[in-house]
C-alpha cells in the first residue's frame, strides 16, 4: 500500500506505451489481460493471427470483450479551439440567494477550478451555507478534483483508495489553495453526476460533513487508462476501482434526501 498522485499514475502508464505497431499489439493484449478477467480470457495467438500488426483491430476485440472498455476518437483541434478549452471557466454560475446561501455550479474540473471556487466564495462574502451543484457534471481531472475537495475539507491522508493490478494505492487531499470561511455545505447530485464528480461528492460527505441532495449518481467507481492506438484512436480501458472510505460509490452515491424534500 502506498500514497501517490493521480498524475503520476497516468503519466507513468502512458510514458511506457510503445510506438511500434507490432509492439502496440503485444502491449494491448498484455494490458487488457492485466486490467480485467475478460482481458485475460482473450486468446493472444488467435488475436495475432486475425489482426496481425493492426493495433486498432486488437483494440476492437478488447472493447468487444472487456466491460466498459471503449474506443475514443482523438480530437485534433485547431489553435483557437485549444485556446477556448484552456480558458473555459469551471464555475458556470455563482450567486447569493435571498436566504443567505451561496449557490455555486461547478461545470468541470479545469486548470483553475479550485481557484475559481475560492474566488467566487470570497467575492460573495461569508455565507452560512454553500450549495455546490454537481448535477450533470460528468467528471474530469482527478488531481483537480482533489484540489476542489481540499478547498472545502482541508488536507486528509488516504482519502481515496485505488485497487488495481499494482495493488492498493491511496491518494491524499492536498493542502487547500485558499482558506474559506467556515460554512455548512450542501451538494446537489443527479444521475448525470459521474466519475470524479461523484468522487468529489463522496469525499465532501465524509471529510466536510456535506449534505448530499438529489438523486443517485451514475456509479462510475473506476478510473480509466487512455492507451494510444494510432494517430486517430485511443483505447479507454477500465483500470483501478475507486473507494472513498466511509461511503459507497459503487452502484451510485445515495443522497441524504431528494431536492423536493429539502425544499429545492
Amino acid at each position: 500500500m502506498r500514497s501517490t498522485t493521480a498524475t503520476s499514475l497516468i503519466v507513468a502508464f502512458l510514458a511506457a506505451a510503445p510506438a511500434a505497431a507490432g509492439d502496440r499489439v503485444d502491449s494491448l493484449i498484455e494490458t487488457a489481460a492485466r486490467f480485467s478477467e475478460a482481458g485475460r480470457a482473450l486468446d493472444p495467438v488467435a488475436l495475432r493471427a486475425s489482426c496481425g500488426a493492426d493495433a486498432l483491430c486488437v483494440a476492437r476485440a478488447v472493447v468487444a470483450s472487456v466491460p466498459n472498455a471503449t474506443l475514443v476518437p482523438v480530437d485534433h483541434p485547431d489553435t483557437d479551439s485549444i485556446r477556448w478549452v484552456r480558458n473555459e471557466a469551471s464555475v458556470a454560475e455563482a450567486r447569493a440567494e435571498e436566504d443567505g446561501r451561496l449557490y455555486l455550479r461547478l461545470a468541470g474540473f479545469g486548470r483553475k477550478a479550485a481557484f475559481e471556487l475560492a474566488e467566487a466564495v470570497a467575492s460573495h462574502g461569508a455565507a452560512g451555507t454553500i450549495v455546490l451543484d454537481l448535477r450533470g457534471q460528468g467528471g474530469g481531472s482527478l488531481d483537480r478534483m482533489l484540489e476542489v475537495a481540499a478547498l472545502f475539507a482541508g488536507p486528509h491522508k488516504d482519502a481515496l483508495r485505488l485497487d488495481g493490478p499494482e495493488g492498493r494505492v491511496f491518494l491524499d487531499l492536498p493542502e487547500p489553495v485558499a482558506a474559506l470561511h467556515p460554512a455548512d455545505l450542501t451538494v446537489l447530485v443527479d444521475g448525470g453526476t459521474a466519475s470524479s464528480a461523484e468522487m468529489l461528492a463522496a469525499l465532501l460527505r465524509v471529510h466536510a460533513r456535506a449534505r448530499i441532495l438529489g438523486t443517485r449518481t451514475r456509479g462510475k467507481d473506476w478510473l480509466n487508462r487512455l492507451i494510444p492506438i494510432d494517430h486517430d484512436w485511443r483505447l479507454n480501458l477500465p483500470a483501478e476501482r475507486v473507494t472513498v472510505p466511509g461511503t459507497e460509490i459503487a452502484g451510485g452515491l445515495r443522497p441524504d434526501a431528494g431536492l423536493a424534500a429539502a425544499g429545492w
